[in-house]
């Protein structure tokens, strides 16, 4: 019975990984990239078990080669290396907004007419952009640059 609900969960994580790969349902590729590994550690995970429960019986029978040593090593490395993907994809997608909100900043600065107010503030600076640039405010919404907010 073990085994059986093991199995099931193990269908259930590679139905949810093929689903998460076929319909991306996140904006950013990085957040779907992540999902689809996360899903694929749990089937992995599943998979793993399904194998230990049965391998009592294979390893009599002197058809499983490999020990639930390797299999538990094969785990934690699978572990690693999803967390450091994951750390990597996080950094990666920081970096890609930083990028995008300075182009955004500098777009606002270039034309001299609208910007964002408090846009810089994420960037972890504060203060002017410049001696005519946007400054950081709290409240968000636009503002001209000349410091007039009612339009």
């Amino acid at each position: 019975m073990v085994c059986g609900q093991v199995f099931f969960g193990c269908a259930i994580a590679f139905a949810s990984f093929g689903a998460q790969v076929y319909f991306r349902p996140f904006r950013e590729p990085e957040a779907n990239v992540l999902k689809a590994l996360v899903d694929a550690q749990i089937f992995l995970t599943f998979l793993i078990s399904f194998i230990l429960r049965t391998l009592g019986a294979l390893t009599v029978q002197g058809v499983e080669p490999l020990t639930a040593d390797f299999y538990g090593w094969l785990l934690l490395g699978s572990m690693a290396l999803l967390l450091a993907t994951g750390v990597a994809l996080t950094g990666r997608q920081i970096l890609r907004r930083r990028k995008f909100r300075t182009g955004l900043i500098d777009m606002a600065a270039d034309t001299g007419g609208f910007g964002m107010v408090g846009l810089s503030a994420g960037l972890g600076g504060g203060g002017n952009i410049g001696a005519e640039g946007l400054s950081s405010g709290g409240e968000g919404g636009l503002v001209r640059v000349d410091g007039d907010s009612s339009f």
